[in-house]
């Protein structure tokens, strides 16, 4: 059941469709009840409400070790996922609190393992260089019709292969919970009773720390102020319930919250909060410029997506902590597509007039500058988006059909509406929802970890 404030109108995808087009099985809790944490009035103060029960009730659930709970709302991607073996899959509980996620993600991560366990003095193998950087991108490279405009240098990431864990190494997870419990402990211990904010920010980057480390050296975690002090108010608020058993439940779901305040703060406007198929979900305004596109595009579905852009409508984007999009490329680059073309809409819309090409360049330029007065811009176009808006458009206008439905659909449409500046976004959490490498773990060969900051 969906129970979600806002004042945008939307609808409910097709499962049927959605699964044919990717080629996978979705999976869903069936025995999952409706939940009742929404209210129905859709303004400012519920959509901040709606926020605000949810953590409430997960932080009481931490409290309450309540581990089975599948009635608890979740972050995104859920308590519930597919197994591996692709269209063969079935439904696995992972368990819904944060730390019980945690453990279910050392069965498959000895890296995480060895982070627990490790010293200084010790070599890197236990922190995440999970991808290599190979050598530029020469895709589109000899039909670049665009004299004045550089092709962008991309580089590919590619995931690097690990071991798979062997039993002993599974054996030491137990041994793992107990030294990480005993090391939160001890920080809180430490921790003085006014709960001062950078002692409480040790404590959380410690925990986020642990979740994923990319190099030898932590990371100092940057929460926002009003985020922990969010975080203050909650623990000193439950201080007299936590106890040996449910500190480190507690303080994980903590360090939840206090990330998920810090990095939705980033965006300008939620537009919608609530329950989605048991997960906790907002939806916000983010502009353009902010997206961080990540993957080549398919032609003919970022034609679609410029078709459907004004009329079916579409998904929001998903993206991670980073500001990196996770889902969503060929709606992001169709939107800069489409605002590429309105800035040429008075134009003859070929790469063999030369007009066109020196608008196509002042395009860039104008965004480039940040304060432009001919476009609604802040910042530069991402080099990813760039390069796929002109390969692509290049490649449209040089084929018949697609400049003929260009100039007799796409034209009209962009006369009558305005540059898309902003995007709907659904903030995933990278560190949170144990992404995997998909093809080990559609065939069921493989389950690795995709390292969080591969995007």
């Amino acid at each position: 059941m969906t129970e979600t404030n806002t004042y945008m109108s939307w609808s409910l995808p097709s499962v049927s469709d959605y699964q044919t087009q990717k080629n996978i099985q979705v999976v869903g809790d069936s025995q999952s009840p409706a939940h009742d944490l929404i209210s129905s009035s859709a303004c400012g103060k519920t959509l901040a409400a709606s926020r605000n029960a949810f953590f409430a009730r997960r932080l009481r659930a931490a409290i309450e070790i309540d581990s089975q709970n599948k009635d608890l709302p979740s972050y995104f991607p859920g308590h519930t996922l597919p197994s591996p073996g692709g269209l063969e899959c079935r439904e696995v509980f992972r368990g819904n609190l944060v730390f019980d996620q945690f453990i279910n993600l050392l069965k498959f991560d000895e890296r995480t393992i060895k982070r627990i366990f490790a010293d200084k003095s010790q070599s890197n193998e236990h922190y995440t260089p999970s991808y290599q950087i190979s050598a530029a991108s020469t895709q589109g490279q000899q039909n670049w019709p665009y004299a004045a405009i550089q092709k962008p240098t991309l580089f590919f990431l590619k995931q690097i292969q690990e071991q798979r864990q062997t039993q002993r190494q599974v054996e030491s997870i137990a041994k793992a919970v107990l030294a990480l419990d005993a090391k939160i402990k001890k920080l809180y211990k430490d921790l003085d009773q006014s709960v001062d904010l950078d002692g409480l920010a040790a404590i959380l980057s410690y925990i986020k720390n642990i979740w994923y480390q990319s190099s030898d050296r932590a990371m100092v975690t940057m929460y926002s102020n009003q985020a922990l002090q969010a975080a203050r108010a909650q623990l000193q608020q439950a201080a007299v319930q936590l106890n040996d058993s449910n500190l480190i439940y507690f303080l994980f779901e903590l360090e939840a919250m206090t990330s998920y305040l810090t990095h939705s703060g980033d965006h300008q406007q939620v537009i919608a909060a609530g329950v989605f198929a048991g997960n906790y979900v907002e939806v916000c305004q983010t502009d353009l410029t902010d997206f961080g596109a990540t993957e080549f595009c398919v032609r003919e579905r970022l034609f679609d997506e410029i078709i459907n852009s004004a009329g079916r409508g579409f998904a929001p984007v998903i993206i991670n902590e980073y500001g990196l999009v996770a889902d969503g490329n060929h709606r992001v680059t169709a939107s800069w597509l489409w605002n590429v073309l309105k800035f040429c809409q008075d134009l003859n819309w070929t790469c063999d007039d030369q007009d066109f090409q020196d608008r196509l360049e002042l395009f860039f330029d104008e965004c480039q500058k940040g304060n432009s007065v001919l476009l609604p811009f802040s910042k530069a176009v991402c080099p990813v988006s760039k390069h796929e808006v002109l390969s692509h458009l290049a490649a449209y206008l040089s084929t018949p059909e697609y400049r003929a439905r260009l100039n007799t659909y796409i034209k009209p449409l962009i006369a009558k509406h305005d540059y898309i500046v902003q995007l709907p976004a659904v903030l995933l959490p990278e560190y949170l929802c144990q992404a995997v490498v998909k093809s080990g773990y559609d065939d069921g060969s493989l389950v690795q970890r995709a390292c969080p900051s591969l995007y």
